[in-house]
């Protein structure tokens, strides 16, 4: 019975006061409208799919292939680290200009506008793969405007483009002064190496000749034929004793 009577009481006060906590919810429902209307930023996101090859060719190489799953994952890491840097935002916010909602200021794109728009710009792999297992990937970027979000997909591509070139190109000629290097000191040794061998030939002298003729199989040099004199003569004193 008490729980009814305080049921009712409860209805009651609601009945009575009705205004007191309705009109409040009604003008928090309208302002939270008004703003998701007219205040809130709508964020629209453009995506592009991204096949990764390896072009650099390696001892064990195959077309359009990575050598791991290691090296694969660390071009993806590669790729993602590249598209993040301030000076690849700055640039191609630079090209893009300010979205219609900001005022144009001379220190366009700002430090906190670079920070942001890193933020938005992910590296994903396809359909729920996991991240470094598959050579096709999905970069997205995520902006106030469906046709800012294109262009600016579009021209953050070019932007990676021009730095894999750079990392490319200081990658070859690293691999290229260290091969320069490994044959300068190759032709080094070869040189060492010659000089004590001539410095060995002229120790033995006039044998040198005979000391070459060792290295020739198919040779008949004049130790040969003093080896082959001194069998002949042993036959024939062998002979003369049976004799």
């Amino acid at each position: 019975m008490r729980s009814n009577n305080l049921l009712e009481h409860v209805y009651l006060c609601l009945r009575k006061y009705l205004w007191v906590w309705l009109a409040p919810m009604i003008v928090g429902l309208l302002i939270s409208g008004v703003y998701n209307k007219l205040l809130a930023t709508k964020t629209y996101t453009a995506r592009q799919s991204l096949i990764l090859r390896d072009d650099l060719l390696g001892d064990a190489y195959k077309p359009s292939r990575f050598e791991s799953q290691e090296s694969l994952k660390s071009a993806q890491e590669t790729i993602l680290e590249i598209a993040r840097k301030p000076q690849v935002v700055k640039a191609v916010l630079d090209q893009l200009g300010p979205a219609s909602s900001f005022s144009f200021s001379s220190n366009y794109p700002s430090i906190e506008t670079i920070e942001d728009v890193q933020g938005n710009i992910t590296l994903t792999a396809p359909n729920g793969a996991e991240f470094g297992k598959t050579e096709a990937v999905v970069l997205s970027v995520k902006t106030v405007d469906a046709e800012r979000s294109t262009k600016f997909v579009n021209l953050l591509l070019d932007e990676i483009d021009s730095k894999l070139s750079e990392v490319r190109l200081l990658r070859l000629d690293s691999m290229k002064n260290e091969l320069s290097q490994a044959g300068a000191n190759a032709m080094k040794s070869l040189e060492d190496s010659s000089q004590r061998l001539q410095e060995l030939e002229k120790s033995f002298g006039a044998e040198i000749t005979t000391i070459r003729g060792l290295n020739d199989p198919q040779g008949s040099g004049g130790f040969d034929l003093k080896i082959n004199q001194i069998r002949l003569e042993q036959r024939q004193a062998a002979a003369q004793l049976s004799s």
